[in-house]
């Protein structure tokens, strides 16, 4: 059995229990559209773990004791979901920094915020540094607009994650 393993980072509470219902359900959904994908729709094959943190210090620390042992170039978690605008310890680009410099991590970013008009050029020059193809959403989104956008996020990470599926 696949699990496809999505870490949430949202210091609003009600808005990272929301992401995480959104996309536990809606991803199996996507499985049953695209007939490549249909072991996504199919319990027996595949399970999703979705975790949340409220703040940057606790994803960090969730990253760390997730890291894979037995095989260093696995991902702890194959899509990262994260509010850029974190209240306590730290924000999304912390997080990201974090766990580039740890073992150059290649997990897909998905970026939610209210305010990326306000965001200065030179934050954004940094995130497109450190995450080349990352993926931008706005809030507040519709969920269809989450889960397409997490899903073009997760896609690569499927495509090989249902590959060895027996």
């Amino acid at each position: 059995m696949a699990i496809i393993r999505i870490l949430v980072v949202d210091d609003e509470e009600l808005t990272g229990r929301l992401v995480q219902r959104i996309l536990g359900s809606t991803l199996r959904i996507v499985g049953g559209w695209l007939p490549e994908f249909a072991p996504l729709a199919d319990n027996r094959q595949v399970s999703m773990e979705i975790e949340v943190a409220h703040s940057a210090r606790e994803a960090i620390d969730m990253w760390d004791k997730t890291l894979p042992i037995v095989d260093p170039v696995a991902e702890p978690y194959h899509l990262l979901v994260t509010d850029r605008d974190l209240r306590e310890g730290g924000n999304g680009t912390d997080i990201i920094r974090h766990i580039r410099h740890t073992r150059g991590s290649l997990t897909p970013i998905l970026f939610l915020s209210g305010d990326f008009c306000t965001m200065e050029d030179v934050e954004v020059r940094e995130i497109e540094r450190l995450v080349p193809k990352a993926f931008w959403l706005d809030k507040p989104m519709t969920p269809g607009k989450l889960v397409l956008v997490a899903f073009a996020a997760l896609r690569p990470h499927l495509e090989k994650i249902l590959h060895h599926i027996d």
